[in-house]
């Protein structure tokens, strides 16, 4: 599995094929980092965050206003989704934003 700038690529397991999942940089803006989460990924792009899986749009995206700044980079543990940004380190319990 990779991450583009604009979207998912991963390959199947089966048929060795390469498949490029949905754009996500259109609500995101550009990729920058990605962590598993369960079914699905916490994906983050210069302009905020959201879930997604490998085939779907991101879900409860988290963008200006609900962070300080551009996202960087991005982490889960149990309890938390910690996003760092340039204004500063966020974090959110997975149990309140979780899709």
């Amino acid at each position: 599995m990779a991450l583009t700038r604009d979207q998912f690529l991963w390959r199947d397991p089966g048929t060795q094929a390469w498949t490029l999942g949905p754009n996500l940089s259109g609500l995101l803006g550009g990729l920058v980092g990605f962590v598993a989460d369960g079914p699905g990924f916490w994906v983050a792009g210069e302009r905020g965050v959201a879930f997604a899986r490998l085939s779907t749009p991101p879900v409860r995206p988290l963008r200006e206003g609900d962070l300080p700044g551009q996202s960087n980079d991005i982490a889960v543990d149990g309890e938390f989704l910690w996003v760092a940004t340039d204004a500063g380190l966020v974090r959110f319990r997975l149990d309140a934003i979780r899709p």
